[in-house]
């Protein structure tokens, strides 16, 4: 066997998924050359160093910063203007269907109408109060 057939032999062994066979096969093999014999130690202290090493978990306060990021916070805006402006075509796109399609009688056209302006003035009216509550709200941006 060539030496780069030996490395997913290697790998394998290494990991202890060589069957009984493989794995005498493999040892022998490792016996009677050095150079793969180093090389299999070699792995075999990364695999210690590694297997060793623990990784601490972010703080509340590095999410918080993470999340409150300027590329985060942008993302996030950039998500919902394109929702938004996505649904506007929609809407307008179904309003124009809705007044043009002729299937439709028209006491449902006008409470399908009347339905979605009043949505629509739900939707503004939620808006400008947060807007305006920003603005006055002592206690906007502190964490609870």
């Amino acid at each position: 066997m060539e030496r780069e057939d030996y490395t997913i032999e290697m790998m394998a062994y290494l990991d202890g998924e060589l069957d009984e066979g493989r794995r005498r096969r493999f040892e022998e093999k490792l016996a009677s050359d050095p150079a793969l014999a180093a090389e299999v130690a070699k792995y075999e202290r990364l695999a210690d160093l590694t297997g060793a090493m623990h990784f601490d978990e972010p703080s509340d306060l590095e999410w918080q910063d993470f999340w409150n990021g300027l590329y985060n916070r942008l993302e996030r805006k950039t998500g919902w203007v394109l929702l938004l402006v996505g649904a506007a075509f929609v809407a307008i796109y179904g309003i124009r269907e809705l007044l043009i399609t002729p299937e439709i009688r028209p006491l449902l056209k006008a409470g399908i109408l009347l339905m979605l302006t009043g949505f629509g003035f739900l939707v503004v009216s939620v808006y400008r109060g947060k807007q305006r509550i920003k603005k006055v709200d002592r206690y906007h941006g502190v964490q609870r």
